[in-house]
């Protein structure tokens, strides 16, 4: 997988929720998982003219987070934190580009604000590149795929890797995650979803 393509498939494992009632300013929307939490949950994506599925091996619950494991089937495992602070890209034994190896990467920062927008920033100096990264999470949208109509959150990233600067934008819906991704030439659509047994 290519060092670009991996970026961005990082932040394809969140998600967030947003209100259908009106929210007064300042006030926190109630948190929610934003990622899947159930071993047997599986995505299948459209990317281009192939499919690539994803699926949940393991749950494990430590220090008030969910530890989910998945695997893309033909292609590399990952572990994500989920919690009612985020979500992390947890690295495992072996340093995964671009994430130091110490501290897991913040995917998605919680809680989302009333006014439908959450931002936060990655950066790092470890790894290959340096690298920074500047999100901003939108207000919900309807986004369709073809695995259906989805009430979703655009996250909107902004990478700075080595000088050059690239976007992509990211659709999530709660309790799915990723549902569509724009990056460049790319495009990824969730085309199946099954969730897992409570």
């Amino acid at each position: 997988m290519s060092r670009s393509l991996a970026l961005l498939t990082i932040p394809a494992r969140l998600a967030a929720v947003v209100s259908a009632a009106p929210v007064p300013k300042g006030r926190v929307l109630p948190v929610q998982f934003y990622f899947p939490t159930s071993v047997g949950t599986r995505w299948v994506y459209q990317v281009g003219g192939r499919e690539e599925t994803e699926r949940v091996y393991a749950v494990e619950e430590r220090d008030g987070s969910m530890l989910v494991s998945v695997a893309v089937l033909g292609g590399d495992s990952r572990v994500v934190s989920v919690s009612d602070k985020g979500l992390f890209q947890v690295p495992s034994g072996i340093p995964v580009w671009p994430a130091k190896p110490a501290e897991p990467m913040c995917l998605l920062k919680l809680p989302e604000r009333a006014d439908g927008s959450c931002r936060w920033e990655v950066e790092s100096d470890t790894g290959p590149e340096k690298y920074h990264v500047r999100y901003v999470a939108l207000r919900g949208e309807t986004v369709r795929v073809p695995a259906g109509r989805y009430h979703a959150v655009r996250v909107t990233a902004q990478y700075v890797i080595g000088g050059t600067t690239r976007e992509a934008t990211f659709w999530y819906a709660p309790r799915v995650g990723l549902v569509k991704m724009v990056s460049g030439g790319t495009v990824k659509e969730l085309k199946a979803f099954t969730p897992g047994k409570e």
